[in-house]
């Protein structure tokens, strides 16, 4: 069975799931999910390793030399092991992951793109932000990229999310989190969170998030000679949702170009969802 079908079928699960009361619903996530991973068969053109899914990524050119180092010093595995009914073997195959709180982790192909993207800007001791933290995987990465003397700031406004994201970070790459390269915290970026007031600016932001329109909020925490990358669109509809990279000039000039349709949608950014997908 392809990935993309296991991702179909998945979604369907959530959304008969949200029928359910919310105690059962737990329950028969659980069990129609880890029903799916059973009858799973790893495609024979899923890659083994971390090193192999790299060298996908590598020959479709979607990998700067920077990003790909970083995407091999952090393995996609501990990032999606962590969630239930979820087999292990789709950490290395280029699919999004249903994870907690309604969410899901990017395909490995769309996170290379935007790490790509943003490599440039983060650079040893850049000060960035990550909104929507999700697992943690595309912050671990950016803080990889900052090390050393960098910070990245990871937020999500889900506390479970925060949670599970720190613990993967700790079994992946404790060391970021020691040495305060990588922090996550709950908080809103829509809200202008007490979180964030304080914060200096941002070489590099990173929305996990889509939106319809460039969020002020995020460009005003964008310092000059920043670069803000996000998929912008909605969520449903017929019209793509388009990867962008927004760079304030040094003069505070907002240029913004497009790179491509994002091939899976990406949840919009001020939604609100119950948190009991994959809640275990």
């Amino acid at each position: 069975m392809s990935a993309q079908l296991l991702f179909s079928r998945l979604a369907v699960i959530w959304s008969a799931d949200q029928l359910l009361p919310a105690g059962a619903r737990a329950l028969s996530t659980s069990a129609a999910c880890w029903q799916a991973a059973k009858r799973q068969s790893a495609p024979s053109s899923a890659a083994a390793s971390q090193e192999a899914l790299v060298a996908q990524l590598k020959q479709q050119s979607l990998l700067s030399p920077r990003a790909a180092e970083a995407m091999l010093a952090i393995d996609r595995a501990h990032f999606v092991q962590t969630y239930t009914g979820v087999p292990g073997e789709i950490a290395y195959q280029d699919t999004p992951v249903p994870i907690a709180c309604g969410q899901h982790m990017d395909s490995a192909s769309t996170v290379a793109r935007f790490v790509s993207l943003l490599e440039p800007w983060v650079q040893p001791g850049a000060h960035v932000l990550d909104v929507g933290a999700g697992t943690g995987y595309v912050s671990a990465l950016l803080a990889h990229l900052a090390s050393p003397g960098g910070t990245v700031l990871a937020i999500d406004k889900q506390a479970k999310l925060v949670e599970r994201s720190t613990a993967n970070v700790a079994a992946s790459s404790r060391k970021l989190l020691e040495e305060h390269t990588l922090q996550f915290k709950v908080a809103n970026a829509m809200a202008d969170p007490p979180e964030l007031q304080g914060s200096a600016l941002f070489h590099a932001i990173h929305l996990g998030a889509s939106a319809e329109q460039v969020p002020q909020q995020l460009l005003a925490l964008l310092r000059l000679g920043g670069r803000l990358v996000l998929p912008l669109g909605a969520m449903h509809g017929s019209a793509p949702q388009v990867l962008v990279a927004v760079d304030k000039a040094a003069d505070g000039t907002i240029h913004q170009t497009e790179h491509g349709v994002i091939s899976n949608r990406i949840a919009p950014l001020t939604a609100v969802y119950d948190d009991h997908v994959m809640d275990t």
